[in-house]
């Protein structure tokens, strides 16, 4: 996702010279900083100097490897079932499987779902899975109350 042109011009005035600490120190800062603007998940995870002065720097980006619907109880909190299908919420969501883990879209998700009008509240929660790069989001939900029964009345003395 991190796209060459900005590896290329961090290190432009840097080709074929010594590159010293200071230096690559805010080379990783500015990609660490890449992600964090477009609120995406990763790092600079490992810089190595290899034989003939090579700088090797590897990133690791999170990606989605899961999405969990769960539906919590109003009351409680514990896992109940929900009314609505599942499908009903996925078809919702820009975030998809396999794509780079985005904290600015996951929230956006989050205010689509509350935006139909269906949900009392969503949370999701990104869960790492095993040591890999991956993380399975899990969706809370909590369900409004359907239907109900209102009655209203007046009096005039007109």
């Amino acid at each position: 996702m991190l796209p060459s042109k900005f590896l290329d011009d961090s290190f432009r005035d840097r080709h074929g010279k010594i590159i010293n600490i200071r230096h690559l120190d805010q080379v990783i800062k500015s990609i660490n900083g890449w992600y964090q603007e477009r609120g995406l998940t990763g790092m600079v995870s490992y810089a190595e100097i290899l034989s003939g002065g090579i700088l090797r720097l590897q990133v690791s980006e999170a990606e989605v490897n899961n999405i969990n619907i769960r539906f919590l109880d109003r009351r409680t909190g514990e896992p109940t079932i929900g009314k609505t299908k599942p499908e009903t919420i996925l078809q919702q969501l820009t975030t998809k499987k396999g794509q780079a883990y985005n904290r600015a879209q996951v929230k956006r998700d989050v205010e689509t779902i509350l935006t139909m009008g269906i949900m009392e509240d969503v949370t999701i929660i990104p869960q790492p899975v095993g040591d890999s790069n991956k993380v399975d989001l899990v969706m809370n939900l909590v369900e409004r109350k359907s239907g109900g029964f209102s009655a209203g009345g007046g009096i005039s003395s007109g």
